[in-house]
This record gives structure tokens, sequence and C-alpha cells, in this order.
């Protein structure tokens, strides 16, 4: 781990494994990391992008407004939860408003890098397998991903907290 925090904090990309699975992720704060992680996603299936938090006192740093009921739902839930709001006032750089999803997670590995590093860090996720291309320049860590595997629960909520949808994970 103190590796790929000093990967991440070079401006690298790293892959970091997760119950969800295989992450490509970025040092949030690093303008060139972030345009690289952006530019790959353009190659990629996934669309999603999501802001990796520490703590949920760190939500209202980057959302505009947050509903009471984001707070519930964050603090309460223990299983892997992707939050969408309506308005950000903090976005890392070259990340549009419409793709980020903001994540608090449970597992023990994100609170320790995101500890270590210091503050949020920036991801698509890849899966259960991945296919690196070779001109992206991504840190492999010696890691495994994680036996019980999960799919995300997703919200996306208004300012009003009125919610515009929701995706029940696994």
């Amino acid at each position: 781990m103190i590796e790929t925090v000093k990967q991440l904090k070079t401006g690298n990309l790293c892959l970091y494994p997760s119950s969800l699975g295989w992450w490509l992720i970025a040092d949030s704060w690093k303008k060139e990391a972030t345009g690289r992680l952006m530019h790959i996603k353009g190659t990629l299936a996934q669309k999603e992008v999501v802001l990796h938090i520490e703590s949920i006192g760190l939500l209202s740093q980057y959302v505009a407004e947050v509903p009471d009921i984001a707070w519930d739902w964050m603090e309460m839930n223990r299983r892997p939860l992707w939050v969408k709001f309506e308005q950000y006032h903090l976005l890392p750089e070259g990340v549009a408003a419409d793709e980020l999803w903001i994540s608090l997670s449970k597992e023990e590995s994100w609170h320790k890098l995101l500890n270590r590093i210091g503050h949020p860090v920036v991801g698509i996720l890849l899966g259960d397998t991945y296919i690196l291309d070779d001109a992206w320049n991504v840190y492999v860590p010696a890691m495994t991903l994680p036996k019980q595997r999960h799919r995300p629960d997703k919200v996306h909520l208004l300012n009003n907290g009125t919610i515009q949808s929701l995706e029940k994970g696994s």
C-alpha cells in the first residue's frame, strides 16, 4: 500500500482492488493524473467516475447542497454505496459533474489508502478483470481482489432530497 500511495502522489495511475473489483485510480489533486484517467475513461465502456472520500465530513466540501437523507444513507449503509448529487462545488480537474459519483467506502483497505494519501482519490471501476495499455503507465500493486464480491447500491439525489433514481446492488 505504501508504494501505491507514493505512485499516486507522484501523479501516476494505479490499479486498486476492492470488493467491487479492480479500480483504476488517480490522486484527485493531481491535474495531469485526473486528465489521463479521464482520457482512458473515454476509451472504455465504463462511464462512471467515482470520488472516494475517507469520511462523511468531507461530503460538504464537494457537494453544494447535501440533503439530509444523504447523510443518513452514507453513515448507515454497510454495503458499497455510490451517491450522485444534483450540484457539486468542487470537482477533480477534468471531471464533469454529470458523470461523478461519490463513495464513502466501508472497506478497511480504502480507509487505509485514503488516510495515507490525505485526500480523496478518483477512479473508474474496471471489474474483475482488466487489460492495461502500456501507454497508460499504470502501477500494478502486488494485491489481490477480496473473495467476497459486491455491486454497489447507487442513488441519484436532487437537492431537495428527492430520489431521482435508485439501483440496488448485490
